[in-house]
């Protein structure tokens, strides 16, 4: 009776040590060696620029609108649409692929802890110099090609403005892009250099939680943490056999059974973070605000659902395999009980 009363005991406080230690411990060690992979790989982000999605990002409404706000004066702003087109129009794919990789360097910096904040803007020298060029009249006749009809009462040119912001019987299509190339050069000249996207964004607000997990985890080492949490996880593996004491291989058969909980969830998590409808998810949801934010989301939860499918089968595999090298059948351990009780008789 005292050694049933033991062995309950013993049993009680191992599936406590379990659940309290030994399974966040594992949860722990799989969620780090699931981002490892990918988290500190730049060429991921250099993937990331070659996305023709990153592209879109910066060329999307947001950028008309900051690009109004900043440098154009509120009487020389113009409809978002139309403004967004003539931009599309001289900034080339060599110029976006740039300005993305600059981005990316930015949030790779941030995430090795060389920047204390992601700086999220463009370089709008490029453009300045190519709209002091031939390419104005690219820029105008798409810009006043793609122009409103004015409104009622509304006049083209603003009061005090110089750009055309609609299309009126006063002022045919021909003399508005020939407005817009001769006053242009002359808007931009003291316009700055860089157009912040930050705001617009939203990504700063965001991600002052992330910094303050990269502190604790990137930047402290990942690797050494992986390594520390994965022997501390082992240790109490080992621990937790010896601790139900009894039969040791079943011990550590019911060791292997208890790792395929953590396996399945993490399959489970790869599964659905990995679909194409948790995707399709993430882009419509409203607090997302931007383009930008979402397909960065994407790209983000698409890489951490892959790494915990490959983690979760490991642990699947370990599980299986410390199942299998302790397994005893029941037909081979009865007659060695026999035998051994025919001994002593």
């Amino acid at each position: 009776m005292r050694f049933e009363g033991d062995s309950r005991m013993r049993k009680f406080f191992t599936r406590l040590i379990w659940i309290t230690l030994f399974l966040p411990l594992t949860l722990s060690a799989m969620t780090m060696s699931s981002m490892r992979p990918w988290i500190l790989d730049h060429s991921f982000y250099e993937g990331v620029v070659n996305d023709d999605r990153v592209y879109d990002t910066l060329l999307n409404d947001k950028l008309a609108d900051a690009f109004n706000s900043q440098i154009l004066s509120p009487v020389d702003q113009l409809p978002t649409e139309a403004l967004n087109s003539a931009l599309r129009s001289v900034m080339t794919l060599d110029y976006q692929h740039a300005q993305s990789m600059q981005l990316v360097n930015g949030i790779y910096d941030f995430i090795g802890g060389r920047d204390s904040q992601i700086d999220v803007s463009i370089d709008l020298k490029p453009i300045k110099a190519t709209l002091s060029g031939s390419a104005i009249q690219r820029f105008a006749n798409t810009l006043t090609a793609t122009l409103p009809v004015c409104a009622n009462g509304q006049t083209p040119i603003a009061v005090g403005g110089t750009l055309p912001r609609c299309i009126n019987s006063d002022m045919t299509v021909a003399a508005a892009t020939a407005q817009i190339a001769h006053a242009l050069p002359t808007v931009l000249e003291n316009a700055p250099n860089r157009l912040t996207l930050s705001d617009t964004l939203g990504l700063q607000q965001g991600l002052r939680l992330l910094d303050l997990f990269l502190v604790v985890t990137v930047r402290s080492g990942l690797d050494m943490a992986i390594v520390m949490v994965i022997l501390l996880t082992v240790l109490g593996g080992v621990s937790l056999s010896y601790l139900r004491g009894g039969d040791l291989d079943k011990n550590v058969r019911w060791l292997g059974k208890s790792l395929v909980i953590p396996a399945v969830l993490f399959l489970l998590a790869g599964v659905i973070l990995s679909n194409d409808f948790t995707v399709n998810t993430l882009q419509s949801i409203h607090f997302i605000s931007t383009q930008a934010l979402g397909n960065l989301t994407v790209l983000i939860v698409q890489h951490a659902g892959s790494g915990l499918l490959i983690t979760g089968a490991l642990t699947g595999v370990i599980a299986l395999v410390l199942v299998a090298f302790t397994w005893k059948p029941a037909t081979v351990e009865q007659p060695l009980t026999e035998m051994v009780q025919f001994q002593n008789n």
